[in-house]
């Protein structure tokens, strides 16, 4: 009888402990895949400012009416049916004062439905700078 009562209290701890493990597990990894995608938007970032110090590369960009948008597979970077979007446009919000101010806006997702949209439940990260016309 002892053996049987201590079987069911130990039931009763373990079950919700196992969920609990599951998850904690199920956290860290969005958590990890958080990580990567703050990361790679990042580095789309720092490459997108790197081919804008070229004069001629930031005036093309600054005059085009609707900006510069490029999308593309996460090749590469360990996020299964990763996606970015890199967004280029001229800052309105310094036009007639005499700087020219880009907008570079990066979305990075995990596509999880492989439709190539970011979509509400999909993990993601957006990141946004502004970079000056090159001297």
């Amino acid at each position: 009888m002892e053996v049987a009562a201590a079987t069911v209290i130990t039931s009763l701890l373990l079950i919700p402990s196992l969920s609990l493990l599951d998850q904690s597990r199920r956290l860290s990894q969005r958590h990890q895949t958080r990580e990567q995608l703050v990361y790679e938007a990042q580095r789309l970032i720092d490459a997108r400012k790197a081919e804008l110090i070229n004069p001629g590369t930031f005036q093309s960009d600054y005059r085009r009416p609707t900006g510069r948008l490029s999308e593309a597979a996460l090749a590469g970077s360990g996020i299964s049916d990763g996606r970015y979007q890199v967004e280029t446009i001229a800052d309105g919000n310094y036009r007639g004062t005499g700087a020219e101010i880009l907008k570079i806006r990066v979305s990075t997702w995990q596509d999880l439905d492989r439709d190539r949209t970011l979509d509400p439940d999909e993990p993601s990260a957006t990141l946004v700078t502004k970079l000056s016309r090159p001297r």
